[in-house]
């Protein structure tokens, strides 16, 4: 499905991958050599906080937020259902 508004920011795409590499990597780091502690080694000690990525994930969502919608009136009851399709669409995709 695409987006009501029509806009994508490409370069946004780059900040979202490095955010997925966060997350995923604190995953199988505290799976594969558990830390009790944060290592002094700069990028490790980032991977090492599995929040920071969600930490970006959740400002690159503000931020497009207010980008799109810019001083325009919020329709609750069609965003909430195109969100239930999009999610229920992306599953049936998913699983089948």
């Amino acid at each position: 499905m695409k987006s009501s508004s029509g806009k994508y920011y490409v370069g946004l795409d780059h900040l979202r991958a490095v955010a997925a590499f966060m997350v995923f990597s604190w995953h199988f780091i505290h799976d594969a050599i558990p830390f009790t502690y944060a290592p002094s080694f700069f990028p490790l000690s980032l991977i090492n906080e599995g929040h920071t990525g969600v930490a970006l994930f959740m400002t690159l969502s503000g931020y497009l937020f207010a980008k799109l919608l810019d001083g325009k009136r919020i329709k609750y009851g069609s965003f909430l259902w195109n969100r239930f399709l999009r999610l229920v669409l992306r599953q049936d995709l998913i699983l089948g």
